[in-house]
């Protein structure tokens, strides 16, 4: 399966105004330091970069219509680049960026679907988008007549929803947005993709498997605390090999081997690392690879459900310990227990209220008018206070001391789960599926307990000892990854239970990303083979080649098809035509 667009779809017109950029700027200097990003919609065209070229708003309001047709208003940011990046470039040509890159010889189907992109594109000088699967080829071509596309191709699906205009009046187009249909099989740049069955955190606070997304907000890691965003996108790939980290308490994690793992060093940076390189160095004896981050901290927007924290304290302990009373006249619930500790503890949270106790058989019984007649710790808590949640619920169902939570309800475990890593701590959920085994008085039992422990630790380290074995697994086999780019570049999921911070699939631009995607996708077709390797900032070798080295290689081949603006037309995967 492969998807391609032409250059009139809105997002590779904001490439080719970007590339056209990088192409003045090789006019003005012979190695100009470029990154440019562009955002073009509704009549609105924004352009922010670092450049150490000098150009005019007049040179890019000329671009800019050029390749649009249209006249657009500018927003225009171009600023030198930093200077503590410039001076890692001083003396001699260094990578600009970390990176990851992977070429791959191209496939039939996908140089096939390239000239077919072409011979509409030639024919529609419009937005188009299309799709071959196998012997399926879906066709999304603006400003034509499905008719008329059927004439030659007629066992095509064209235009399903029928006749369209497209461009950017109708949508907006980013820097970009559409490198998979350039890259076909290939991988450049960030954090890639998890396994299908990896939750994400959703707004309302529950987990959704990552591969049943729709739409709504995400969470986000934001400097240690967690917030939900929009997604920039929401990434879907197949892959044939996934790497599983895990261990005995906390660490469960299913990634693809280029998949960017957030890493918290020894001196307390924050750095990311492929989960090769991780999984390469974990049994490594003399060497710490810093460890996996678990927790965040959320402060929710609270509201005043509750007449107090006491009447918040009171609803969690009828959570655990209560009974609904569907027909109370005088009282909505009761609290039946027997631990002398939650006696004393109910007695101090309704000693301003009215109640009633009563005593059976060595417990004693509270005879109450909770706030909300509900069993349910989610539904009454998720919108409160998590502090005081954190604080009271261990009181209730578990062991306070050992930190220990539990439920028969898996909602509520994973609630409990949320709000303990809510406060900068971790927990993991075990699951006891005890149903029709019988205790030592006779009682079968009906339900699956779940058990949220709370760990010392918020964090994993990185590598193997005696009191911390990681497990590293490689699963072969094709199957499908998702991942969601976010702004902060770092996501909040959970796997098999287990909570962990980690890189999204946000790609960064710079000059040292199109080097290594041009002599990686050039390798591959020259060996026939898959050809891997990655970069750190400031390397002056990859691959053994100086870096400058690369750079002409890649230049070589921008200059042969024409410029930047040329290479983002069409991408890596040209029409044969330009071959």
């Amino acid at each position: 399966m492969f998807e391609k667009v032409n250059p009139a779809h809105p997002d590779k017109v904001a490439d080719r105004i970007a590339g056209a950029l990088v192409d003045l700027a090789y006019t003005k200097e012979e190695n100009p330091k470029v990154a440019v990003e562009a955002l073009i919609g509704h009549g609105l065209c924004t352009i922010i970069g670092e450049i150490s070229a000098i150009i005019t708003r007049k040179e890019v309001k000329k671009i800019v219509e050029r390749i649009t047709g249209k006249k657009f208003k500018i927003i225009l940011r171009l600023v030198p680049q930093d200077k503590h990046l410039a001076k890692n470039q001083e003396d001699k040509i260094r990578c600009g960026d970390n990176g990851i890159f992977k070429g791959v010889p191209v496939t039939k189907e996908q140089h096939k679907l390239t000239d077919i992109a072409y011979g509409i594109y030639s024919k529609y000088k419009s937005d188009g988008k299309y799709i071959l699967d196998g012997n399926r080829l879906i066709i999304c071509q603006s400003n034509a007549k499905t008719e008329d596309l059927k004439k030659d191709y007629p066992n095509a699906t064209i235009n399903p929803l029928g006749d369209w205009t497209g461009g950017t009046d109708v949508d907006t187009g980013a820097v970009n947005r559409k490198l998979g249909s350039d890259m076909g099989d290939a991988v450049t740049g960030g954090g890639l993709c998890l396994s299908g069955e990896t939750e994400y955190l959703g707004e309302d606070l529950k987990w959704h498997r990552i591969d049943q997304y729709k739409y709504g907000k995400v969470g986000q890691w934001n400097n240690g605390h967690l917030e939900f965003v929009e997604p920039i996108k929401y990434i879907s790939n197949q892959n044939d090999c996934f790497i599983h980290f895990r261990n005995n308490t906390k660490l469960s994690m299913k990634i693809t081997p280029y998949h960017q793992v957030l890493i918290k060093t020894s001196k307390g940076n924050l750095i990311k690392k492929s989960a090769d390189e991780v999984a390469r160095k974990i049994y490594s004896p003399s060497c710490n690879s810093g460890s996996l981050l678990h927790s965040f901290l959320y402060k929710n927007a609270v509201t005043n459900k509750y007449h107090d924290d006491d009447d918040l304290r009171l609803q969690i302990a009828f959570c655990a310990d209560g009974s609904v009373l569907e027909k109370g006249v005088t009282w909505n619930g009761r609290i039946r227990v027997k631990k002398e500790h939650k006696k004393e503890r109910l007695r101090h949270l309704l000693k301003n209220k009215v109640y009633k106790e009563t005593k059976d058989k060595g417990y004693s019984v509270f005879w109450v008018n909770v706030p909300y007649a509900s069993k349910s710790l989610y539904d009454c808590c998720k919108d409160q206070d998590l502090f005081v949640v954190y604080h009271e619920m261990f009181k209730w169902d578990g062991d306070e001391d050992r930190r220990i939570y539990r439920t028969t309800n898996k909602e509520d475990a994973d609630f409990a789960q949320f709000v303990i890593h809510s406060q900068g701590r971790a927990a993991g959920i075990t699951v006891d599926d005890r149903v029709g085994t019988k205790k030592n008085n006779g009682y079968i039992y009906k339900s699956v307990c779940y058990t949220v422990t709370e760990y010392k630790s918020n964090t994993t380290a990185l590598r193997n000892s005696e009191k911390n074995e990681v497990k590293v697994e490689y699963c072969k086999g094709v199957e499908n990854s998702y991942c969601f780019e976010v702004p902060s570049h770092n996501i909040v999921v959970r796997h098999d239970n287990k909570v962990y911070i980690t890189g999204n699939c946000g790609k960064d631009i710079s000059k040292a990303d199109v080097t290594l995607n041009i002599y990686a996708h050039l390798k591959a077709q020259e060996t026939g083979k898959v050809f891997k390797l990655c970069c750190a900032i400031g390397d002056d070798t990859v691959d053994g080649k100086p870096y400058s080295e690369i750079v002409e290689i890649a230049r070589t081949y921008i200059n042969k098809i024409g410029g930047f603006e040329k290479f983002s037309e069409w991408g890596l995967i040209k029409p044969n035509i330009n071959n």
